[in-house]
């Protein structure tokens, strides 16, 4: 009983603290991303006559999903099975807290309501569910992710961006 109560008594002393730390790193990765990564992504456009939107799916996605990139990189370094599964699943669960959590968030946070173009959001929900039921439909079928696998992730990401930059 005595663990028992030490665990919980430590979980609740501590649990205020880390909500805070929680909250602060939040708030200083804000605060990066408005006075650095915008500002530079803004440049960059410019520089390279980039439409606002293909900055947007482009350099702005790399931008904000690099460390998603590099974490899964760095966990399928060692080619063991479990590294790889650990990346891919890194990723799926990041695009849905993405999805779930941060479009919450500013949904809430919003000053007004939000309208979203039925267009683009149905085309960006079929990407997205098209890369999901490949993904699915290789771990169904052969149940291994390779090269093949890798040339149709990345042709539909290019795909994506040439008829997001046409629609301009």
């Amino acid at each position: 009983f005595q663990t028992i109560f030490l665990h919980f008594w430590r979980l609740t002393h501590f649990l205020p603290l880390g909500i805070f730390f929680l909250l602060f790193t939040f708030t200083c990765l804000g605060v990066s991303a408005d006075e650095f990564l915008s500002p530079a992504l803004q440049q960059i456009s410019k520089t390279f006559r980039l439409s606002e939107s293909l900055a947007g799916v482009t350099l702005l996605a790399f931008g904000a999903g690099a460390p998603d990139v590099f974490a899964s990189l760095s966990a399928s370094e060692g080619a063991t099975s479990e590294g790889i599964h650990m990346g891919i699943s890194v990723l799926l669960g990041a695009s849905l807290f993405i999805l779930a959590i941060v479009s919450a968030v500013v949904i809430l946070f919003s000053p007004t309501d939000i309208k979203l173009n039925s267009t683009f959001f149905l085309r960006d929900c079929a990407f997205l569910m098209t890369a999901l039921c490949i993904l699915l439909g290789t771990m169904l079928g052969p149940g291994h992710l390779g090269v093949p696998v890798s040339i149709v992730f990345i042709a539909l990401y290019g795909l994506y961006c040439v008829i997001d930059s046409s629609k301009t």
